[in-house]
C-alpha cells in the first residue's frame, strides 16, 4: 500500500488508492479494493510489481478503512494491512456560548468552548486584538480598560484541516 498514508486526515471527498502487487511467478494479480470493510472496486488488474492507482469518489464525511485482497492464477490470495484515514469537510462548532455583561472596571475572563465532530480544535482567533487577547484553547480576557458600552466581537475556530467556523 502506497496512499493514502496511514491515518490520514483530509478534506478531500475523492481519493487516490495506490499500491504495487508483488507475485514470484505470476505476471498478472486481480486485487479488491475495499472500503469500509466492504468491496468497493472488484477484480483490477495488477501487473505484477507495477504500482496501480484507482481514484474513488463521493467518499463520506467520518473515519474510514481501507485494504485490498488480491490472488494469482493459482488463487493464492493475500490480504494486505488495513489502513484508516479520515475526511473532514465540516468545521468546527462552539458549544454554550453566551453575551457577557460586565460592570465597569470588571475584567473579562471567558472560556470559550468548541468541538469538532472528528479531528480535534486546533486554535481560536478573534477580530477585536486591541481590547481583547483569546488564547488557542478559547481563553478570551480584555487587554485593555474597557469603555462603558457595546463591544461585538468575531470570534473564530478552526480545526487542524483548517475548517473554520465563526459567530459574533
Amino acid at each position: 500500500l502506497r496512499s493514502p498514508p496511514p491515518y490520514l486526515n483530509t478534506t478531500d471527498t475523492s481519493i487516490t488508492f495506490n499500491w504495487t502487487a508483488i507475485d514470484n511467478l505470476d505476471p498478472s494479480l486481480q486485487c479488491n479494493l475495499s472500503l469500509d470493510d466492504a468491496i468497493n472496486i472488484s477484480n483490477i488488474n495488477s501487473i505484477n510489481s507495477t504500482e496501480i492507482s484507482e481514484l474513488i469518489t463521493n467518499i463520506s464525511e467520518g473515519y474510514h478503512n481501507w485494504y485490498l485482497s488480491c490472488w494469482d492464477n493459482a488463487l493464492n490470495t493475500n490480504i494486505s494491512d488495513i489502513r484508516i484515514f479520515t475526511v473532514d469537510i465540516s468545521p468546527p462548532f462552539f458549544v454554550d456560548v453566551e453575551n457577557i455583561s460586565l460592570y465597569d472596571n470588571e475584567s473579562l475572563v471567558y472560556d470559550i468552548n468548541a468541538s469538532d465532530s472528528y479531528l480535534n480544535v486546533d486554535c481560536f482567533n478573534i477580530n477585536d486584538t486591541t481590547n481583547f487577547n483569546i488564547d488557542c484553547n478559547g481563553l478570551l480576557q480584555n487587554s485593555t480598560l474597557l469603555s462603558i458600552g457595546s463591544y461585538w466581537l468575531n470570534v473564530s475556530v478552526n480545526d487542524s484541516l483548517n475548517n473554520i467556523e465563526w459567530m459574533i
